[in-house]
């Protein structure tokens, strides 16, 4: 009536092995997280609205947006007063006066559109930061810090 014990071979060994692979695949999704934070927080450094609140870089947006359309319309009338240079057959005075109103009208055209450029490109950061924030939920990134390589 006695039972006989038998061994049970291969069991541990299958769990000894799951156990070592998920700690290497921890060890290593632990290495990439680490990895991806540090090239995160280097980046987040590049953002230069990431300390603004959501309502702070909307007020932003709208400023921003209102000052380059007024600015471009700058722009554009200081291309109305480009007319090209006049024929002058007169004195020498008068090719100088004649270069520096030309002169004038280019200076003021580049720096129209020198403003232009500056507000759309502010205006451009600024939706691009509530494009980042709108599109980074916790999980998403916490995720993506797991497993990005």
């Amino acid at each position: 009536m006695g039972r006989k014990k038998t061994k049970q071979k291969g069991g541990s060994g299958t769990g000894t092995l799951l156990l070592i692979v998920l700690l290497i695949a921890g060890g290593l999704g632990a290495f990439n997280y680490h990895r991806n934070l540090s090239k995160e927080e280097a980046q987040a450094r590049s953002r230069p609205f990431q300390g603004y609140t959501d309502e702070a870089l909307a007020e932003l947006a709208e400023a921003y947006g209102e000052q380059a359309d007024i600015l471009e319309r700058k722009y554009k009338a200081s291309m109305q007063k480009v007319g090209g240079v006049r024929d002058t057959d007169g004195l020498i005075s008068e090719k100088v006066a004649e270069f520096e109103r030309v002169q004038k009208i280019g200076d003021s055209v580049r720096v129209a559109t020198s403003q232009v450029a500056d507000a759309e490109a502010r205006l451009r950061q600024i939706t691009d930061e509530q494009n980042w924030r709108r599109n980074q939920s916790q999980w998403s990134l916490h995720l993506k810090r797991l497993t990005a390589i």
